[in-house]
């Protein structure tokens, strides 16, 4: 019986035959494969390289690309190179747009302001001087009011000149009284080398004092806010973005309201990019925001008072373009953040101009051009008793709602394993 190879080839000499060609292929492959890596390797390099030196200067290049040398989610470098703010890349920020995607909220937004300009009083405003002018001579009391002082501040960040601006510091003027300090006579030369800059600005600032002989009265202070609001209510103090900060807090306090809120306005610059020229000398970045405060009296509970309130409606945020320099308007979109907020329909607005005049509202200020006040008449729009815009059906099917009160035991009255939990259509609100 003879034997015959099983692996194909006729004899050892045609299978080492074959091995060594398959061999030979192997290793030319290989060699093909190392010079497309290097070849590839080299063409990223230079990429790479070329990249380096581009200098990215505008937003068509900004917003474009994804290679690590693009800072294209780098908006503060961004910021520095062409002057264009962050807030200005956030998309819908307009009130056309920013509930494109939300059908039920822009049909509550919509059927608000129906009803608030269905049940608004007609526009009145008082020109007089608040510094002198004695606010319970209104004859009212008012469920909302809007304050909007001329800051110094915005002398330092806006140029604003012409107009009589207001300062905090009431509190400390109450110090220097107290002290019983009038009759001193500072002499310069002596604390000239001896304080800091700081204190040399209170010496200036109790050396006023001295030679006028009587307290200023344009202290946002001394407004009588405290008078003019009811059981309960609420104030929104524009207070600027410095000291205003701090010191609208202790304004509040002094007012008897809880500050509950802090809606901020971002300022974008999409029309005119450029860096600020008038920065403020205490600042350390650049300033683009500004800041309301919200101030709440009286006891207010959102899951109980939905006659009164409704929350939620809004967020406490602004974004618009920045105003004109020289000017110290403010966004009228926070008109209908307290509007949607407080059904209430008594509103005032203090340091109003005539851009400000509004339906619903009794501006009053020193700017304005002509005066339509008159108390018995604006009485008289609230004699039914009808204080407050009311609520239909299908807002308060529509409104954001808030969790149930606690129940008598003080657990919540929603949750894992509560006997008062609900669900379905009979659930509280």
């Amino acid at each position: 019986m003879s034997c015959r190879p099983r692996l194909g080839v006729e004899s050892v000499e045609k299978l080492k035959e074959a091995f060594s060609q398959d061999c030979t292929r192997s290793g030319k492959s290989t060699k093909v494969d190392s010079e497309l890596v290097v070849e590839e390797y080299n063409e990223t390099a230079q990429e790479k390289q070329e990249n380096d030196g581009i200098v990215y200067t505008d937003s068509s290049t900004f917003l474009k690309g994804t290679q690590s040398s693009n800072p294209h989610n780098d908006y503060c470098q961004h910021f520095v190179d062409t002057g264009q703010r962050p807030q200005n890349f956030i998309r819908d920020v307009g009130l056309a747009d920013r509930f494109e995607e939300y059908p039920k909220l822009r049909e509550l937004i919509r059927l608000k302001d129906e009803l608030i300009a269905k049940t608004a009083t007609p526009p009145m405003y008082l020109k007089c001087d608040l510094r002198t002018y004695d606010l319970k001579r209104l004859g009212s009391k008012f469920d909302v009011i809007l304050i909007e002082p001329p800051l110094e501040e915005y002398q330092r960040s806006r140029g604003v000149t012409n107009i009589d601006f207001w300062n905090w510091d009431q509190q400390a003027v109450e110090e220097i009284q107290s002290q019983d300090k009038y009759s001193q006579k500072i002499n310069w030369k002596d604390h000239k080398d001896s304080f800091t800059s700081s204190l040399l600005d209170s010496f200036k600032l109790i050396s006023f004092v001295f030679d006028d002989k009587s307290v200023p009265h344009d202290i946002i202070n001394n407004l009588n806010v405290s008078e003019l609001i009811g059981p309960r209510g609420f104030v929104f103090l524009w207070c600027g973005s410095a000291e205003g900060l701090d010191l609208g807090r202790l304004c509040l306090k002094k007012w008897g309201f809880r500050r509950c809120e802090d809606i901020c306005w971002i300022q974008t610059n999409t029309n005119n990019p450029s860096h600020s020229k008038n920065l403020d000398p205490k600042a350390v970045f650049q300033r683009t925001k500004e800041h309301c405060l919200m101030g709440i009296k009286g006891t207010v509970r959102r899951s109980l008072d939905g006659n009164y309130i409704h929350a939620n409606v809004d967020i406490d945020l602004i974004i618009t373009e920045q105003p004109e320099y020289g000017t110290i308007e403010k966004p009228m979109e926070i008109f209908n953040i307290i509007e949607h907020f407080c059904l209430g329909r008594r509103r005032l607005h203090l340091f109003g101009r005539d851009s400000t005049i509004r339906p619903g509202w009794l501006t009053v200020g020193t700017d304005l051009a002509n005066t339509n006040f008159s108390p018995d008449t604006y009485s008289s729009y609230f004699a039914n008793g009808q204080t407050t815009t009311g609520c239909t059906d299908r807002i308060e099917a529509l409104r954001p709602k808030s969790p149930p009160p606690k129940n008598k035991t003080g657990a919540p009255s929603r949750g894992r394993g509560g006997a008062t939990f609900q669900r379905g259509r009979g659930r509280g609100r």
